[in-house]
């Protein structure tokens, strides 16, 4: 995993905020093996980064919708 976020998201802190929480998440819920996931973060989210309950939530969803199709 190497997240990456353009500075169109604010300082340095908030993007690596971002990120050791993406890491955390991949590392507690790892992708199925041989997926290969590409995760962008949208500008315009609003606050920026979004809290570790929601990002949990939304990769959550995504691992589970993409599974079940």
């Amino acid at each position: 995993l190497g997240p990456v976020v353009s500075r169109q998201h604010g300082g340095a802190a908030q993007r690596n905020l971002f990120k050791r929480r993406l890491r955390e998440i991949f590392r507690q819920k790892k992708p199925p093996r041989g997926w290969d996931l590409v995760i962008t973060a949208k500008h315009g989210i609003a606050p920026f980064p979004p809290s570790h309950r929601e990002m949990e939530r939304d990769y959550t969803a995504l691992t589970a919708r993409l599974s079940s199709g």
